[in-house]
């Protein structure tokens, strides 16, 4: 009888343990977010310069795609899609004679992105506008604000049920002007490597709302990534204005990488550039340099940012509700072994 309590200990502790192990989710606690509220602001725009008197020239002289991301935090443990959509719109003024030419209502897409630690969701909504340039001709600098209302039914992290709220924003003013000839930049293109530098799955072709989903190998240390700049255009000539093409990247500051390497993709001239990545948090943008005339323009012609971690095959990945229950089996056997030993002296 005088082990009765140790070897409950111990059972209980072995018990717990392998529940934890063959049971998801099984945890004899539960540990959640603090997080109670949601944010909601703009992530990405074309154009993206923040300055009147810098502001992004757009490659063709009579029309532009105007582009928007906004995009909660990862606040949410579940998104439901039914209920969740986003409305919005686009003011343009003219800089140069403070005239508003108009406030545009817009059509907007969702898309929930998983975190790349943990199980928690963001919700991104992005909407683009075809502006028209009012001045043939002209250069006059526009601003461009964007405003949007996100109505969400999700399970903020934290909270135990599903719930429906409404959250507005207002994005950051950004500048653009036409240019004074219309030139046709071409295009980047992404493409992931082995270690070898040998592709690996289909490429993708970038812009500013690419969505894109890249698997690297447990085995190995870095992503190994190529970046083509494709130096078509819809003149039929392929350098017609074309200076050189970059990347910028969080990594390297202000600093730009140039693609110097020459090849060619379906067939046209193209430049490229191996990009090796330990795990991590990046933001990337890929830019081409056109002359118009005697004017230099700078083309902005993707934006991404890319989260990564190594994750082994079959490897079992815990959270800390699930340690602690562990830890608890841990104890409990290690403490009925102890009063088995001192029982047996």
């Amino acid at each position: 009888m005088k082990y009765i309590g140790a070897i409950t200990m111990i059972l209980v502790g072995a018990l717990l343990i392998g529940l934890a192990a063959t049971i998801p989710g099984f945890a004899i606690v539960n540990i959640t977010s603090t997080t109670s509220s949601v944010t909601y602001s703009q992530s990405s725009s074309y154009p993206t310069s923040t300055s009147p008197y810098s502001p992004t020239i757009f490659a063709n002289s009579t029309s532009v795609t105007l582009t928007v991301g906004f995009s909660t935090g990862y606040d949410f443990s579940g998104v439901s899609s039914s209920g969740t959509y986003a409305t919005g719109s686009v003011t343009i003024i003219d800089y140069n004679t403070s005239s508003t030419l108009g406030t545009y209502s817009t059509t907007w897409s969702i898309a929930t992105k998983k975190s790349s630690v943990g199980t928690f969701y963001e919700i991104v909504a992005s909407s683009s506008y075809t502006f028209n340039n009012p001045i043939t001709g002209g250069t006059h600098v526009y601003e461009i604000t964007w405003t949007s209302k996100l109505t969400y039914n999700a399970e903020i992290a934290g909270a135990s049920s599903y719930t429906t709220g409404t959250i507005s924003a207002t994005g950051t003013t950004v500048y653009g002007k036409f240019s004074p000839v219309t030139v046709y930049p071409g295009y980047f293109v992404l493409q992931n490597c082995t270690s070898s530098w040998q592709a690996s799955g289909n490429p993708y072709k970038l812009s500013f709302n690419s969505v894109i989903n890249i698997e690297i190998p447990y085995t190995q240390p870095d992503a190994y990534l190529e970046f083509i700049y494709v130096e078509y255009n819809a003149s039929g000539n392929t350098q017609a204005g074309f200076i050189e093409a970059y990347i910028n990247m969080t990594t390297t500051g202000s600093a730009q990488w140039l693609l110097t390497n020459t090849t060619t993709y379906n067939n046209y001239p193209a430049l490229y550039i191996h990009v090796k990545l330990p795990p991590g948090t990046y933001k990337i943008n890929g830019t081409a340099l056109y002359q118009y005339g005697q004017r230099g323009g700078v083309e902005t012609l993707f934006e991404m940012s890319s989260s990564w971690n190594i994750t082994q095959a079959g490897q079992i990945t815990l959270n800390s509700d699930q340690l602690i229950t562990y830890a608890v089996g841990a104890i409990l056997i290690f403490a009925g072994a102890i009063d088995a030993w001192k029982w047996h002296i």
